[in-house]
Order: structure tokens, then C-alpha cells, then sequence
């Protein structure tokens, strides 16, 4: 029976842990904290309660926000921030998987970017279509996301608390210092072009 490749291996980035053992661990806690360092923030590691699981926490700060980095042992990396904001800017950047194909074939229609590499393998949605555009053709945004294969980024107004919360899940373990380097000037490239829209 044949098998799907590049399906099989993409799943097994989502769903199986990246962890080989004590030498690939420490690693990470190696690189990790040289990115901590470099870019004035703070790296710590905490455990569950059972003391099987290892998180890591990085907490970067940039312009006027903190960009949060978190991953463990079951749980891929996330980036996550919070940016002020009154106005309402809202949009999504997804792998299609196969439920969004078939919805798209009865009609549902997504944001094109006119670039067949990256519309064949991204949703895009956003309540602003031009302005989700601007920001993924921004500096170099569109590269990193195609780069890192980053599985989703989305920003989302909490209107109640005035602010949009950014957040980024990469579908696999990140196990160089290179690849942490390029998902973070990504959701910096972001942010920039975000602030600059809030702020007017």
C-alpha cells in the first residue's frame, strides 16, 4: 500500500514529540539561552508536577511589547504577544489541510497573494483584505513563513481588553538556534508593520 510522504512526515512533526534524547535536549537549553542573551531576554524551564515534562519559556522584549516563546517536550513551539490597540485587525495564516479544501471547492473563498507557492499551501483570512496582504508581503514575512513552515499565525482583537493578541504554532520542534533566529524576525516583522497600522 502506498503512503502519502510529505502528509505521513508533516503529521508526525505535528504530533510526535522531536525529543532523542539528553544530548538534543540540552542542546535546545543551550541555544535557547544564547537567544535569551543576545536579545535581552529571559529563558527559564519549569516541569509539571510530575516532573516528566520539561517546558521552555523565553521572553523577549521588542519595541513596546514582550514576545513569548514556549515549548515542551509534548507541545510544539507557540510565540505569543499582546499589542494596544483600539482598532480591529484581524486575520489568519494556516496550512490548508484537507477539510479547507474541500470547503473551498463549495465556495469558500480566502485572501490570494498572487504567489503560487505560497497560495497552494496557505489559508489566509483577515477582516481587512488589503491590509492582511500589506502585512504578510512586509520586509521579509512571507519568506520566513514559507521558510520555517510555520503552521499558523493569527492576530485576534480582544476588544474587552483593547488589545490584539498575536500568536504563532510552528507544527514541529525547532532544533537549531537558526530556525528559533528566523521564526522571531518573523513575528518582529509583524508586530512592525502591526504598530505601525495601530499607531496611525
Amino acid at each position: 500500500m502506498k503512503t502519502n510522504e510529505p502528509e505521513d512526515s508533516y503529521l508526525k512533526q505535528v504530533f510526535v514529540t522531536q525529543s532523542k534524547g539528553f544530548a538534543d535536549i540540552s542542546k535546545k537549553r543551550d541555544f535557547w539561552a544564547e537567544i535569551a542573551n543576545e536579545l535581552n531576554g529571559v529563558f527559564s524551564i519549569s516541569h509539571t508536577i510530575s516532573q516528566d515534562i520539561e517546558i521552555f519559556n523565553l521572553k523577549v522584549p521588542y519595541e513596546d511589547v514582550v514576545i513569548e516563546f514556549t515549548e515542551s517536550d509534548t507541545k510544539p513551539l507557540k510565540v505569543y504577544c499582546e499589542i494596544e490597540s483600539e482598532k480591529d485587525i484581524s486575520f489568519s495564516i494556516s496550512i490548508e489541510d484537507i477539510f479547507e479544501k474541500i470547503l473551498k471547492v463549495f465556495g469558500q473563498q480566502d485572501i490570494k497573494l498572487n504567489d503560487p507557492a505560497f497560495d497552494k499551501k496557505y489559508l489566509v483570512k483577515g477582516n481587512d483584505e488589503k491590509l492582511t496582504i500589506d502585512i504578510i508581503n512586509y520586509k521579509n514575512v512571507k519568506e520566513l513563513i514559507l521558510k520555517t513552515n510555520i503552521f499558523s499565525v493569527t492576530c485576534e482583537h480582544n476588544k474587552k481588553n483593547r488589545k490584539l493578541q498575536i500568536s504563532s504554532l510552528v507544527g514541529r520542534s525547532v532544533n537549531s538556534k537558526e530556525e528559533m533566529k528566523d521564526i522571531y524576525s518573523m513575528i518582529k516583522s509583524i508586530i512592525e508593520k502591526v504598530n505601525i497600522e495601530v499607531k496611525g
